[in-house]
């Protein structure tokens, strides 16, 4: 393995931490918003 192999590894590794970790805050969100949008509209 060279080092721009290694690095590009790397690289994609973060990429991939960040998106998870991106993802991962926005599932409370989505989660409300389902909530809402799915309560009776007496309840809103």
């Amino acid at each position: 393995m060279n080092l721009r192999t290694l690095v590009e590894k790397i690289l994609d590794a973060d990429l991939l931490r960040e998106m998870i970790s991106f993802a991962a805050h926005l599932v409370p969100r989505i989660r409300l918003a389902v909530t809402v949008q799915t309560l009776p509209t007496n309840h809103r």
